[in-house]
């Protein structure tokens, strides 16, 4: 029972990330700045591909909070299908106390986890401080 529970928190850790099930971590976000402002070395030939310029830590953690709120929709639905009961969904949107709530209600007894499948089918449960990726 115990080795569950810190599968349980482990899970419950990767979902609250959010951008491990999204695709994409804070240093894969934008690793290069766009071709528009990188700074280029001149070279012989024009046709060349520009040398990109690593970002700082700055820039990827101000790339990181722009991106912070976006959440997939299918990644929410196949949560709320599959491990609404135990709320892992509503984690993974950013709403931790209503989580505890359906883990130790089973889902509000069941009638949460259906009404929460049909809101995030007409897009209604969105996530906090955000919007969906689709």
């Amino acid at each position: 029972m115990k080795s569950f529970s810190y599968l349980l928190v482990t899970f419950f850790l990767l979902v609250s990330m959010g951008d491990v099930f999204a695709g994409a971590s804070p240093s894969q976000l934008a690793l290069t700045l766009p071709d528009a402002v990188s700074q280029t070395t001149t070279s012989a030939k024009s046709d060349a591909p520009a040398e990109a310029v690593p970002l700082s830590k700055k820039e990827i953690r101000q790339a990181a909070r722009k991106h912070r709120g976006e959440r997939s929709w299918l990644v929410t639905l196949l949560l709320v299908i599959f491990l609404g009961p135990l709320g892992i969904h509503r984690f993974y949107l950013g709403y931790p106390f209503w989580g505890l709530v359906f883990l130790f209600t089973g889902g509000l007894f069941g009638i949460g986890w259906i009404l929460d499948i049909i809101r995030v089918l007409i897009s209604n449960l969105k996530p906090k401080g955000g919007s969906y990726r689709y």
